[in-house]
């Protein structure tokens, strides 16, 4: 599921119109030693990235939270940030990412641009990058569920036996539910009064 979600965002992002003409490099993260990213940083500029993030479960519900880092090389810190008519600086970069994404439907998640930031490492300044982090969050997806039980081949909750057409109820079969049924439904639960129970006839 969040490798599909990470694709679904990589391919929107590098199928926009404006990726010709803005951006170098668009793909996940670079999958490379923290040594080398730098280097690889440099050479990808302008880059935009797709971030692994972090997602929430609420009510069997993923909601996904991912980053998307802009980031842009030039050799004055200020055109690096908003661009000086030769290179492309992270403002463009994040005008491009928010049409790209915000407001849509990408994959399985609508996706809005929650915040973004400078990130503020002279790591980065001291290598003439600029890099800005944008924080996107899809909307709710809801988690599948497995009945299936190991233990016996049942599929449990309202599953079926492997190779049987009997409900699993967990009180008894299909066979018991016209006595279950009718002890249920002879009891008188009023205010103030006793619960009278009307048991089946036994065998």
């Amino acid at each position: 599921m969040l490798a599909e979600i990470e694709a679904a965002l990589v391919a929107r992002l590098q199928d926009h119109s404006a990726a010709a003409l803005l951006v170098r490099t668009v793909g996940a993260l670079p999958q490379v030693p923290s040594t080398e990213l730098l280097q690889r940083y440099a050479v990808d500029a302008p880059a935009v990235y797709v971030v692994p993030g972090v997602f929430e479960v609420e009510d069997n519900e993923l909601t996904p939270k991912i980053t998307i880092a802009c980031i842009a090389k030039a050799a004055d810190s200020n055109a690096a940030r908003v661009g000086d008519g030769l290179s492309v600086g992270v403002d463009q970069l994040m005008l491009f990412v928010a049409r790209a994404i915000n407001m849509q439907r990408i994959g399985a998640c609508s996706w809005q641009l929650k915040r973004g930031a400078m990130v503020d490492e002279d790591i980065f300044f001291s290598s003439g990058l600029t890099v800005l982090e944008m924080n996107f969050e899809g909307s709710a997806i809801e988690l599948p569920y497995d009945y299936a039980d190991p233990a016996d081949g049942a599929s449990g909750l309202g599953g079926t036996a492997a190779g049987s057409n009997t409900l699993q109820t967990g009180v008894g079969t299909t066979d018991d539910l016209p006595d279950l049924l009718h002890v249920h439904g002879d009891i008188a639960n009023k205010p103030n009064t006793a619960i009278d129970v009307v048991l089946p006839p036994t065998a």
